[in-house]
């Protein structure tokens, strides 16, 4: 049954906040990274990251990272995440705690095994959900299949990992020996965007990608079951109707594949962000239900880049530190050639 989307929403403000902050350890400073989901922990925010580049301290050139980055005066690796205590925004993101190695430099949490390394894989995390002591984090398995190209990846499926946020220390679930939570879904679909809770139910926002187009597709599934895939159950109408399989689950709407999903209290609608990467464009849909339908795309306008930024990606809102109940809400997006995250606040009505 069909059903009619929200009306448009009065923006009253989108502000540049600038650059996010540049960390420096004792031995390392942020040259650059890509990512940077939030996931709520209660008392405190876990950050993760996907590529993060890292120059060495004695590299630095009057207080800016090297020029040319070489194994010598940088370390570059897929994945990292540390907590923040902080309340706002800004201090929270200034005040990131990675998770170390013995050198004190942040290492990655969703590692790979020897076979995975001979075989090209690299993992970068998605979002993921708090669910007792633990963190429920989604992840994609790339492979590099252009080494000399910036975008010459594939995307190889999602798993899960089980992260303890007080020691960073993960646990990848394997079905038979397999890191992919999903073993026979289309290699073009990645899960875990986003995840919400709401009832019993965990719910899984992924993206199918169909050439240059994308769209998202919704799993849930019993919050203490979610680490079992075959209790998984896959949107496949508005109605809402779900199917127990993958195959089933249908375009819920246009997005990129990137994009933050929350409910906002003060438009007491959920609320999608997303990025149009080439027209380097913040958009927004909303919905009276987590399920859609979402409202037509809502044209934000332009993200301030740098002049060599071929695309925009990863714009994702983070909810915990929205103001006004929700009337403000700050997103953050990423750049190519390694860059610090830049960050907006969107103001409604």
């Amino acid at each position: 049954m069909s059903r009619i989307c929200p009306p448009a929403t009065s923006i009253r403000s989108l502000l540049h906040l600038g650059p996010s902050p540049i960390l420096r350890g004792t031995n390392w400073t942020l040259a650059g990274q890509d990512g940077g989901q939030s996931i709520d922990l209660g008392d405190s925010t876990l950050f993760v990251f996907s590529d993060t580049l890292l120059a060495e301290t004695a590299a630095m050139e009057d207080n800016r990272p090297p020029r040319t980055f070489s194994r010598q005066n940088s370390r570059f690796i897929a994945n990292c995440a540390g907590i923040a205590r902080e309340l706002s925004f800004g201090d929270a993101l200034s005040k990131i705690e990675f998770f170390s190695d013995a050198e004190g430099w942040p290492r990655e949490i969703v590692k790979r095994d020897l076979p995975e390394r001979l075989a090209g894989y690299r993992f970068w995390p998605e979002h993921g959900v708090f669910i007792g002591n633990i963190v429920y984090l989604f992840y994609v398995g790339i492979r590099q299949v252009q080494p000399q190209s910036t975008w010459g990846f594939e995307i190889a499926g999602s798993g899960l990992a089980k992260l303890d946020p007080t020691t960073g220390l993960c646990d990848r679930i394997r079905i038979k020996g397999d890191w992919r939570l999903w073993r026979t879904t289309d290699a073009r679909v990645h899960w875990g965007v986003q995840t919400l809770s709401r009832g019993e139910y965990i719910y899984i926002f992924g993206t199918r990608r169909d050439g240059p187009f994308r769209a998202a597709v919704l799993a849930r599934a019993p919050a203490d079951r979610i680490a079992d895939s075959s209790v998984y159950e896959y949107l496949s109408s508005f109605g809402p109707s779900w199917s127990d399989g993958p195959e089933d689950a249908f375009d819920l709407v246009s997005c990129a594949s990137e994009y933050s999903v929350s409910y906002n209290p003060y438009l007491g609608r959920y609320l999608m962000i997303y990025a149009d990467g080439y027209e380097k464009t913040l958009y927004l849909r909303t919905s009276e239900e987590i399920w859609g339908p979402y409202s037509e795309p809502q044209r934000l306008g332009k993200l301030p880049h740098r002049d060599d930024a071929e695309i925009i990606s990863q714009a994702f809102e983070h909810p915990k530190f929205a103001k006004g109940g929700g009337k403000t809400v700050v997103v953050s997006y990423c750049q190519p050639h390694f860059t610090q995250n830049s960050l907006v606040s969107i103001t409604f009505d």
